[in-house]
């Protein structure tokens, strides 16, 4: 079995990093240059950190049957790749200090096929498209957390190690024989994955293939609305599970039934419990007596300091509301500034998560040049994640991202006030309040006359007084009247409503 044959080199790999310790160790006794000295504890440090990954590597290679040795037929391509390496990656909490870390065996290939059967009868070939892994919608969260502060259920988030190495392949994928693993009995042979590898396009799929059979297992059924959250319901525990790749969320009812989940799931998984949720996927969490503020601070610093906007001048509204911006409107950007446009205004999208406030229309200023082009792009696409928790800022960074083929002066101001706005409302962000009353209600609103270029419909979906989902975006159909178009809005909002 390939994993067997992996043990002498692993055990090479441990006795070499100890070796080089000790020798390291002994030097520094022997010399009395500070600077010898330093050198030489840092290689010590270093060896230190190296350990403990090496170690882990041993674990994941030999607990998985990651390949077997094959002969190729005729008929089979095996995948190109560039190397097999190791990554440590590192996760980092809300206030920037690093949490955990873990190291993954990632395979970088030269080709993007997964597997190439071919019929030669037909001539044809299929390449496999079951390749995405689901994950959970953003409104699905919000709703999730909205029903653990209205019921006071318990909250914490759990962490799978090296989740796709136990992914389980459904198809016959093979592999190279990576350098500095060639058996020499087979040389001619390839390896034939029986897990799936971090760089694989169907690894994502099989990973959640294998949890969600496993939760079915235990009882849980998945949502129909949206198949990453998974729902335990027997009276009187209730469990609402959300996943994303390998970060889970477990929301409950009882203490003691999250308890017997996550041990359920240590038996079959490697779990991390990360205890009470605090960050997750860029969102702070903080939870009181009254409810739970969900706000995107850290996110917001980063992109300032990205931008080079970390010192600059707050203000009180992102947009000028007498201003109205259309595609025509300012001079134009150059390329470098139109690409940084594109980059910046996705920031504030994903802050759009908590409160809302930004709008504009399209047509103002003159174009910019080639170089500030360049520039507008990539800014405009950092706002764009803040708008998971700041729907005061949705209207506004959608309405910048039409203008990313051609974007003006005059854009690339509003997209400088709208970080200088973010600027001065870092703590703002998303409440959910305690309350018994469940009900949902359904604000609509729509802009026929008001809209240059074209129209636009929105809502805003409460579940008791806390917000879950909005929206803001152009009309996909054409209006004749200021009643079909509220109408149009007010079905948009009933459908979102439906699902909700």
């Amino acid at each position: 079995m390939a994993h067997l044959r992996l043990v002498p080199l692993l055990l090479v790999m441990h006795l070499l990093t100890l070796w080089l310790l000790v020798t390291v160790i002994t030097l520094i006794a022997k010399r009395s240059t500070p600077m010898a000295q330093c050198a030489m504890m840092c290689v010590v440090v270093l060896c230190l950190l190296l350990l403990p990954y090496s170690v882990m590597l041993s674990v994941n290679l030999l607990g998985a049957l990651l390949w077997l040795m094959s002969s190729l037929s005729f008929v089979r391509l095996a995948l190109g790749f560039s190397c097999l390496v190791l990554l440590v990656t590192t996760l980092l909490g809300a206030n920037g200090c690093l949490k955990q870390s873990t190291s993954l065996m990632v395979l970088l290939r030269r080709t993007r096929l997964a597997w190439l059967p071919v019929v030669l009868l037909n001539t044809m070939v299929w390449i496999m498209v079951k390749l995405s892994v689901l994950s959970s919608s953003h409104a699905t969260v919000r709703l999730v957390l909205s029903l653990v502060v209205s019921r006071g259920w318990v909250l914490c988030q759990v962490d799978v190690s090296n989740a796709f190495l136990h992914g389980y392949l459904q198809e016959d994928v093979y592999m190279q024989q990576p350098p500095g693993f060639e058996d020499a009995r087979f040389p001619s042979h390839v390896c034939k994955l029986q897990r799936a590898l971090y760089g694989l396009k169907q690894s994502p799929r099989a990973w959640y293939a294998r949890l969600s059979s496993r939760l079915y297992q235990l009882g849980f059924t998945s949502s129909k609305a949206d198949t990453s959250l998974f729902v335990f319901s027997q009276a009187p525990v209730y469990i609402r599970m959300l996943m994303y790749v390998d970060d889970i969320v477990i929301a409950s009812s009882s203490s003691a039934a999250v308890d017997k989940l996550v041990q359920a799931l240590s038996d079959t998984f490697p779990i991390k419990d990360l205890g009470p949720l605090e960050y997750f996927l860029g969102l702070e969490a903080s939870r009181n007596s009254g409810g739970m503020m969900l706000t995107q601070r850290k996110y917001a610093l980063d992109l300032l300091h990205k931008v080079g906007m970390y010192n600059c001048k707050s203000t009180s509204t992102p947009l000028v509301t007498t201003e109205r911006l259309s595609r025509d409107t300012g001079a134009s950007l150059g390329t470098e500034y139109s690409f940084r446009y594109h980059s910046i205004v996705g920031g504030p999208q994903y802050l759009t998560l908590t409160p809302p406030d930004i709008s504009f229309a399209r047509d103002t200023s003159a174009s910019l040049g080639t170089e500030y082009s360049f520039r507008y792009h990539s800014i405009v696409g950092g706002p764009q994640y803040l708008t998971l928790t700041r729907p005061d800022i949705s209207f506004a960074v959608n309405k910048l991202c039409q203008f990313l083929s051609q974007p003006t002066k005059v854009h690339w101001e509003v997209v400088k006030r709208i970080l200088r706005y973010v600027k001065g409302t870092l703590d703002t962000g998303l409440k959910f309040c305690k309350s018994s009353a469940m009900g949902i209600s359904i604000f609509t609103d729509a802009d026929w006359a008001g809209d240059v270029d074209d129209r636009r419909s929105g809502y805003a979906i409460f579940v008791g007084p806390n917000l879950v989902s909005w929206s803001s975006k152009k009309q996909p159909t054409i209006s004749r009247s200021s009643t079909e178009v509220e109408y149009k809005a007010l079905a948009n909002g009933a459908a979102e409503a439906m699902w909700v």
